[in-house]
């Protein structure tokens, strides 16, 4: 019996760049590829860029500046709605002026009536990096969180690393990535087929550690093959990098309302499910968890670009203080070559 390594990226939007800057710093203390060494990726909403991006050996360069770059492109705010009588439009404008709070908020007339962002600028960068590559053609085995509101219920997209899984292997990574980030009220809902319709994985699995964490178990207990990993739950680690920590400290009158909430509430639900997997699979792994983290203010909200240099900084900060550790759990054998079940198996 060997190990089963897990790499595990949290949802959080522009703070995906400290996990992309990690990447890229320990694989220039490594000196090799780090996603060789995993035998399966996660990601969650921004998490789901970078597990795709690694399962794909795009290169680390290239994942960094998507952030340092490519991130102001993608939170661009659309142009004014159009099509809306001017009596709603102008008593949106109003109680912008009537309630502060909109605009402390940074909530304004337009966001109220359309998603913040098109969305283009996310489409546009992925097409760059992935072109028409289908989940099937991975070279690692990934999980990703989304929801499904045609069905209205939770769904992974996973890669054909287990017998029988069909549904997914055709579809776009294109089209998966912007299903799993498609936060509602920044993004617009995305569709894969016809019909379909699909939101943020982080809504339900901000930290994706926990769902790696089981399909492995179903890995160990389905995949029988010579070629398959073969090992134990006793023998599964699990390195998962955060999207920042908040302490937060809320001080409510007990009377708030929508207005109060909505421009912070994503976050809040991220902070506080990535801390609460944290806590589980902390229990659950004991020392072959390791969770990556640091701690973010209350204004750095998942599509706040002006930090994203210190998210940089701090991704590499701390995969230099980290390295050593990692390189004694993770990274001292590769993982063996990932060979796909076959449709009918």
């Amino acid at each position: 019996m060997g190990s089963f390594k897990i790499l595990s990226f949290d949802g959080g939007g522009v703070r995906g760049a400290f996990g992309a800057a990690f990447i890229d710093e320990l694989e220039r203390c490594h000196g090799g590829t780090v996603a060789d060494h995993f035998d399966l990726i996660a990601g969650a909403s921004t998490g789901a860029l970078l597990a795709l991006a690694l399962a794909f050996d795009v290169s680390r360069e290239r994942l960094v500046d998507f952030y340092s770059n490519a991130a102001k492109d993608v939170f661009r705010r659309r142009p004014a709605v159009s099509g809306t009588s001017w009596y709603k439009k102008r008593i949106l404008q109003l109680l912008a002026l009537i309630l502060p709070q909109f605009s402390q908020n940074g909530i304004d007339a337009d966001w109220i009536l359309a998603p913040k962002y098109t969305g283009a600028g996310l489409r546009n960068k992925l097409i760059d990096a992935f072109g028409d590559e289908t989940l099937e053609r991975s070279k690692r085995r990934v999980v990703i969180p989304a929801v499904d509101l045609t069905k209205g219920q939770t769904v992974v997209f996973k890669t054909p690393h287990c017998p029988n899984l069909v549904r997914d292997r055709r579809f776009k990574i294109v089209d998966i990535a912007i299903a799993a980030a498609a936060a509602p009220t920044y993004f617009p809902i995305a569709a894969i087929e016809a019909g379909s319709a699909y939101v943020d994985g982080g809504l339900w699995a901000n930290d994706p550690a926990l769902v790696a964490y089981v399909e492995a178990d179903r890995i160990a207990k389905q995949c029988k093959r010579e070629v398959d990993p073969h090992f134990q739950m006793e023998d599964v680690r699990i390195l998962s990098i955060g999207t920042g920590e908040r302490h937060f400290r809320l001080w409510p009158t007990g009377q708030e309302g929508i207005l109060y909430w909505a421009n912070q509430l994503l976050d809040l639900m991220g902070v506080c499910q990535s801390q609460g997997i944290s806590f589980q699979m902390q229990h659950l792994l004991g020392e072959r968890y390791r969770r990556v983290n640091f701690d973010i203010e209350k204004d750095w909200r998942l599509d706040d670009v002006r930090n994203l240099e210190t998210l940089l900084h701090l991704g590499r900060e701390s995969a230099r203080e980290q390295f050593v550790a990692i390189r004694s759990e993770f990274l001292s054998s590769k993982a063996a070559p990932f060979a796909s079940f076959p449709i009918g198996t």
